[in-house]
């Protein structure tokens, strides 16, 4: 146990840590759902805490440093001009820089390295621009909802469709129905067969088989329909 702490009471090693943690949970924030990232995060965080107990810090550096994280935070959450994102790096970086209390002798100084410094804001700036396009993408692409967005979408038959029952589409679960093509005649479809929605019928989806799958005899076994 003590040759852990001695690890992490390296200033490095702290706020290295300190730094993975403030990614690992900004990460989780935009792209929620991944988990691992949020805890990994938060152990990484608080091993850094540990660390930090354990050395001379600033409290004036460590507010700077939590300064930066809720600068970004906003930026990427409101999607502005970048402004608060230029503010959030150079309060990171003197937050960095003033981490950790010097003594008046200068003798015995805990500092961090200025290369991991530099490489660690490089970082952050790359996530951010990344995170900031992912947000910036997904606010601009078209909104679809209801019809448009199940239309031509693929799906699961999860039970016999004669000529109704359900379907499996965008993980969720439908009640379905064959839609014959004008002038053929409908034939059920089996249960795992994949089908593609064609429309919707109040709650009910209207669903189909791709062409070109299950061509038999002259029959679409997939499609739900056949010749007559």
């Amino acid at each position: 146990m003590e040759s852990i702490i001695q690890i992490l009471s390296d200033p490095n090693v702290a706020y290295l840590l300190l730094a993975l943690g403030v990614l690992g949970l900004l990460a989780e924030l935009f792209h929620p759902g991944t988990i691992i990232a949020g805890v990994a995060g938060t152990i990484a965080l608080i091993l850094g805490l540990v660390g930090l107990g354990h050395l001379p810090f600033s409290w004036g550096g460590l507010a700077l440093l939590a300064l930066a994280a809720g600068l970004f935070t906003f930026e990427l959450s409101t999607g502005m001009s970048g402004i608060l994102a230029v503010a959030a790096l150079v309060a990171f970086v003197i937050g960095s820089f003033t981490l950790f209390q010097t003594p008046a002798s200068g003798l015995n100084a805990v500092v961090v390295n200025p290369f991991l410094i530099g490489f660690v804001t490089l970082v952050m700036a790359g996530f951010g621009f990344y995170i900031f396009k992912v947000v910036r993408n997904s606010r601009h692409a078209p909104v679809r909802s209801g019809l448009e967005g199940l239309r031509n979408s693929p799906a699961e038959a999860i039970t016999r469709l004669n000529p109704k029952g359900k379907v499996k589409v965008q993980g969720e679960v439908w009640t379905a129905e064959v839609d014959p093509i004008p002038g053929l005649e409908m034939i059920p479809v089996e249960a795992g067969q994949p089908v593609e929605v064609t429309g919707l019928d109040g709650v009910v989806l209207k669903v189909r088989g791709k062409p070109g799958e299950g061509l038999e005899d002259g029959e679409w076994s997939q499609t739900g329909w056949s010749k007559p």
